[in-house]
């Protein structure tokens, strides 16, 4: 379904304002950053301290293999020193085979066994690739001499491992607090412009009512005058022009009724009764066509109804819906070449009945598909944005079914369908189960 569109005219719909989007946004970006910076400072002074810790622990082990004492002091060194830092280490020959290791995590004996070397070796090889290896000397006391007997790798403590995920977590919790607050502060909104909208329906149906009642009245009175200069042998002809004017009168202003009574319900849950989407349909095509510019020699209006089953539908506010997307369609077709085509068809699966709507004219941009159903959005100077969003409601809301863009390509075809369960047995189809 077409309308006077485009994307860079003027909107009615404002939704979430951007301000406070942005201030979602940067403080979101703010808060991540400060989480960051803070965590990894922290986590940097951890690698300072267990840096430090690893080069004491080389110089005790070097300082002890110098002297060829006995192996208790290493003993002192690896359960003393390094095993309550619970920072990971291991200590291979010069041929890089595992002798001593403390803090691994999966390994509960500090023995290198058969079993564990494998795992063992795998450790290795990432300690060395993220913070390479440290040779441990022998010095000789006599001369002075220096020999690589062993290597020290080192990773980071468990503790570390946990602050560097810290960040991500802290993140992850504030996004879910902001997003709640945005969903909730958006659901707000909706409701209320809900309110607005229905108050300002309800008012509309309200101020509608004494007019008509005055319009009946004339009309009455009209009657009963075209019915006293009958009696009295006026002209015929000019009796036929008159009851013609009557009549019509007479259907517009059943049809002003009729809309304050659809404006007057919504916001309130409508009756729906069993009806013949087809036969809604054609009371409105039927009334459209005989109001054509240029006496129905310009744009064209066609419906092809297809064999569907009964709706349970409220045919007031269905066709309010309808009289929308064709308004909707002549407003943006070309007066002299316009075409609507209108069809009805069942769903694949026989659990709904779909209207679909096309014309040819300028079509919707990619970006207004969803937009153009937004409660006061609208590309028309004057216009209140309110005809599609209450199309929307009326459809989704009251009727359990769904509408939306099907399709648009500019003055070709631009078709916007609407579906609605089918009933059986008195029960929609969709809620049989």
């Amino acid at each position: 379904m077409s309308a006077k569109f485009n994307i860079g005219e003027r909107s009615g719909y404002a939704g979430v304002p951007l301000v406070f989007r942005l201030f979602l946004f940067f403080g979101f970006i703010v808060i991540a950053l400060v989480f960051v910076y803070y965590t990894q400072n922290v986590v940097g002074q951890l690698k300072s301290n267990s840096l430090r810790m690893v080069n004491l622990s080389i110089k005790l082990l070097q300082v002890e293999l110098s002297q060829e004492t006995s192996g208790e002091a290493t003993g002192v060194i690896f359960d003393e020193i390094i095993a309550p830092t619970e920072i990971p280490i291991i200590i291979t020959d010069r041929n890089n085979e595992p002798l001593f290791f403390r803090n691994i995590q999966g390994l509960d004996t500090n023995a290198v066994t058969d079993e564990n070397r494998e795992k063992l070796m795998e450790r290795i090889e990432l300690m060395n690739e993220k913070y390479g290896r440290f040779p441990i000397k022998h010095i000789d006391q006599a001369t002075g001499t220096e020999t690589i007997i062993n290597y020290f790798y080192y990773g980071d403590p468990q503790l570390i491992r946990q602050l560097q995920a810290m960040p991500f977590i802290e993140i992850g919790i504030v996004a879910a607090f902001l997003l709640l607050g945005y969903i909730g502060y958006r659901n707000i909104k909706r409701s209320e412009q809900h309110f607005i909208w229905v108050g300002m329906a309800k008012e509309t149906a309200h101020q509608l009512g004494t007019p008509i009642s005055s319009l009946m009245g004339w009309l009455e009175i009209l009657n009963i005058w075209y019915d006293e200069e009958k009696k009295a042998g006026v002209d015929e002809e000019e009796l036929s022009q008159i009851e013609d004017v009557s009549q019509q009168m007479t259907r517009d202003i059943e049809r002003l009724q009729k809309i304050a009574n659809r404006f007057s319900q919504i916001g309130s849950r409508p009756a729906l009764k069993s009806a013949d989407l087809n036969k809604v349909i054609e009371d409105v095509v039927e009334y459209f066509r005989e109001r054509l510019p240029y006496q129905g020699k310009g744009i064209t209006i066609s419906f092809m109804p297809g064999q569907i089953e009964s709706v349970r539908i409220n045919s007031e506010l269905i066709g309010w819906v309808i009289e929308n997307l064709v308004k909707n369609s002549l407003e943006a077709c070309d007066p002299m070449a316009g075409r609507i085509m209108i069809a009805t068809s069942m769903s694949q699966d026989k659990k709904t009945v779909i209207a679909e709507f096309g014309d040819n004219g300028k079509g919707i941009p990619a970006g207004g598909h969803n937009k153009i159903f937004h409660p006061g959005f609208t590309s028309k100077k004057r216009g209140w944005g309110l005809g599609l969003s209450l199309a929307k409601r009326i459809i989704e809301e009251y009727h359990d079914g769904h509408i939306g863009v099907k399709s648009s390509v500019p003055n070709r075809e631009t078709i916007i369908q609407f579906s609605l369960p089918v009933e059986k047995n008195g029960i929609k189809e969709d809620q049989k189960a």
